[in-house]
């Protein structure tokens, strides 16, 4: 203990005598610290938060099977699908693709 006391007190004091490295010191320190925070502030949403919905382990995917591919589904099929649902307790749809749409306006 006493050998990590002294080893701080020098490592103080050289830091003291010399400016340009403490602040480049303590900005990689700084920059350190803000990288990880930012990174595991990411990795938490993404990956370890647990989903926004009442009981996630209860989610299900359902699709379309046309000659053992997956397909996507007809939005009549999917009427058709939450009409006559007897066994889930709600059915949603979404798309996965993404849209542009453009308009030209009138003068």
């Amino acid at each position: 203990m006493r050998t990590l006391l002294q080893n701080l007190q020098f490592s103080l004091r050289l830091l003291g005598r010399n400016p340009g490295l403490t602040i480049t010191v303590l900005l990689t320190v700084a920059l350190g610290i803000g990288a990880n925070t930012a990174i595991f502030t990411v990795d938490y949403a993404t990956l370890l938060a647990p989903l926004p919905f009442p009981q996630p382990n209860q989610l299900v995917m359902v699709w379309s099977s046309i000659q053992g591919n997956r397909n996507g589904v007809a939005a009549g099929d999917f009427t058709d699908w939450k009409q006559q649902n007897t066994v889930f307790s709600d059915l949603n749809a979404f798309s996965g693709t993404q849209l542009q749409h453009s308009y030209q306006r009138s003068a």
